[in-house]
């Protein structure tokens, strides 16, 4: 038997042994337990939004489902690549998505069925926010901040109908891109392990999202951003010269992305976006929506934006490199959609994500620098909150699919109304839809979804017939009745 000064030791070392393995073992528990988190939230997006799953198609779907149907496979390839002006009988997709027409073309042999379309947006949203619970856990190191960045995102109601709206499949992708693309240049940036892998993922992703979306190019930020913040963490194993390299390829891709949009813009008539003042009202809008995502905006929306930006700015001053990041992220994620002259809440889907995990961050850290013995009480106070939002952000994201069902239920009323009371009907026949509830901006979305049961007929929505639909002989004119919420047909 050992003496006990020579014992001492070894027992001393044994039960450093233990520890380290102890903590090794949360650490992979804790680990394991994020992954969980991040898997839980595609069924809890499923949740939420399963009412919208049997929704009908709506408004820009018609016209990307009508862009693809009867068309061969090179012909849907040049024109998901090109820039085919949109008719009532040529349709095309408004802006240049590529990979939507692709997708569109892709799931073609479904039929006219709106519920695949949902069931893949709703499993995408729920991909989107496990991927944003892994990035924030690499950029802050907190898990309690990752898994409330992902269960209150998932539910957020501050993004409108954009999971719920087929179309914005787009949306969803290029937020997975944007994620994926950060994720492994983080990688990049941080491990000399699979470099070369994390780098060809990362330009592969860049690649995908300029092939989703405009907003892709919110990587022109993002990427140097990323780099710059592990840099100031001391985390980055790359010299600056080959973060520089890095960046070359992918930010090139982005600029000549962005000066061909530019110029087909400009070429148009009447273009959607322009660089104008109207930019900074739209941002302001936005922001204030953002923060507060109910009722209409007035002062509490203007007092809680102000408020995030003073947060923002003391981040930056006091150097918290991921609330900066994350900060920076928030604000620049909805300057590309600034330049619409026309407001939609859904543009907030990207802005969202960095806005919840900055509050997360944000949070965490006011919980760590707490006197010691305020910490568990402002732990479980956090928990409280966020399972608070969470229950809260459901409910009012569910509310928010009634009015979204309603306008897709709008459109195949019409529909089944147009091929009930007008039968068949030859090509090049004229369908007028008078005073019909749903919305169509540019008057293309009616004789989309009316062609997709008839071949090549004019449909207009209008208000009132014209006079000079009296010299059309081959027409059938369909008047909603708001009273009894039917269509009749007229003459």
């Amino acid at each position: 038997m050992l003496p006990s000064t020579t014992a001492e030791p070894y027992r001393a070392r044994i039960r450093l042994t233990l520890g380290s393995r102890l903590q090794a073992l949360t650490r992979v528990d804790q680990r394991i337990l994020v992954y969980a988190a991040a898997v839980a939230c595609v069924p809890l997006a499923f949740i939420v939004y399963w009412p919208a799953v049997n929704a009908f198609f709506m408004s820009d779907d018609f016209l990307v489902l009508r862009a693809v149907r009867d068309r061969s496979t090179w012909d849907v390839i040049v024109r998901a690549f090109s820039f085919p002006e949109a008719s009532q009988l040529n349709e095309a997709t408004l802006s240049w998505r590529p990979l939507t027409d692709l997708y569109f073309y892709a799931m073609s042999p479904l039929g006219i069925h709106a519920q695949p379309y949902h069931v893949i947006n709703i499993a995408l949203h729920g991909v989107v926010a496990g991927l944003g619970m892994l990035l924030v856990r690499r950029l802050s190191g907190s898990d309690a901040a990752a898994v409330a960045t992902g269960f209150i995102f998932v539910v957020a109601p501050t993004y409108d109908y954009t999971v719920g709206w087929v179309v914005e499949v787009s949306e969803l992708t290029i937020a997975i891109c944007i994620l994926g693309a950060l994720l492994s240049y983080h990688s990049y940036l941080t491990s000399r392990r699979h470099s070369w892998r994390d780098y060809v993922l990362t330009c592969l992703l860049v690649t995908i999202a300029v092939l989703s979306k405009e907003s892709a190019l919110l990587l022109t930020v993002l990427l140097p951003s990323l780099a710059l913040w592990a840099i100031a963490e001391k985390l980055s194993v790359r010299t600056r010269q080959e973060i520089a390299r890095s960046l070359a390829l992918p930010l090139l891709a982005l600029a000549l992305y962005a000066a061909v949009n530019q110029i087909r813009d400009a070429s148009q008539d009447d273009p959607t976006r322009s660089i104008d003042i109207h930019m900074i009202d739209n941002a302001w809008y936005y922001l204030r929506w953002l923060v507060l995502p109910n009722g209409q905006l007035g002062v509490a929306h203007a007092v809680l934006a102000i408020s995030f930006l003073c947060a923002g700015a003391a981040a930056l001053l006091m150097r918290r490199s991921t609330l900066t990041l994350l900060f920076c992220w928030t604000v620049v994620a909805f300057l590309p959609y600034t330049s619409i002259k026309l407001i939609e809440l859904r543009y907030t889907y990207l802005a969202a994500l960095p806005f919840v995990a900055f509050l997360a961050c944000g949070c965490v850290e006011v919980v760590r620098h707490a006197p010691r013995k305020w910490q568990p009480f402002a732990s479980a106070l956090g928990a409280c909150l966020v399972v608070a939002a969470t229950v809260a952000g459901a409910i009012r994201s569910r509310d928010i699919q009634q009015s979204f069902a309603g306008e897709a239920a709008a459109y195949e009323t019409a529909i089944d109304a147009t091929r009930n009371l007008c039968g068949d009907l030859q090509a090049d026949a004229y369908i007028y839809l008078i005073n019909p509830p749903f919305f169509d901006a540019y008057g293309l979305n009616a004789p989309a979804a009316l062609n997709l049961y008839y071949e090549r007929v004019h449909a207009v929505a209008v208000p009132e017939l014209p006079p000079l639909a009296a010299f059309i002989e081959d027409k059938c004119v369909i008047q909603y009745d708001a009273t009894t919420q039917s269509y009749t047909r007229v003459g």
